[in-house]
């Protein structure tokens, strides 16, 4: 039961809860992009007020580790169109981005329009550090060359220091993920 930091407001679906999570995976890593998988996103809302250890764990029980990539921006969006062709709806959320994944007919992704938080295009060829959660890193098919490094640090852990540090988080409204039809 231990406060960790504050909710400004409520946390209303799995988006905002991931724009957190990933948050602090750039934050404490020092990358220029994280992803966070939907199903690795175990509530779907946080009362605003304290946020407590145990609300953490609920949140993020897996024990999943931080692993680090460097990946160019063509890399990043097979990882992106290809988490999307899973379930034929967005999978990933990020941070220091926001992306629109575009699809045909038979609702499979056929591009993804990236951009940083500046609102600049994604350079393709540009290579970025990226976060992943190693049960991504491990299990979805994407395009790279680099394998990866493990952090040994979870990516509880890793949220744990950034609420610790930051004290207040406000995600109310956070949308990073679009999809155009």
């Amino acid at each position: 039961n231990s406060k960790i930091a504050t909710a400004a407001t409520a946390f209303s679906n799995q988006e905002e809860l991931g724009c957190m999570m990933t948050d602090a995976i750039t934050h404490r890593m020092k990358l220029d992009f994280a992803f966070q998988n939907l199903g690795g996103i175990r509530i779907s809302e946080l009362s605003a007020g304290d946020i407590r250890l145990k609300s953490i764990f609920q949140l993020d029980p897996f024990g999943n580790q931080v692993v680090t990539f460097n990946l160019t921006g063509a890399e990043i969006k097979s990882l992106i169109c290809n988490a999307y062709n899973r379930e034929k709806q967005p999978d990933l959320v990020p941070s220091g981005m926001t992306y629109t994944v575009k699809v045909n007919a038979e609702g499979l992704c056929t591009d993804v329009e990236m951009k940083d938080i500046s609102g600049q295009l994604i350079d393709l060829n540009k290579t970025y550090s990226v976060g992943l959660n190693s049960y991504i890193s491990a299990s979805y098919k994407f395009d790279h060359a680099d394998q990866g490094i493990t952090n040994y640090a979870t990516s509880a852990q890793t949220l744990l220091d950034y609420l610790g540090e930051i004290k207040k988080v406000d995600y109310s409204g956070s949308r990073r993920v679009f999809v155009n039809n």
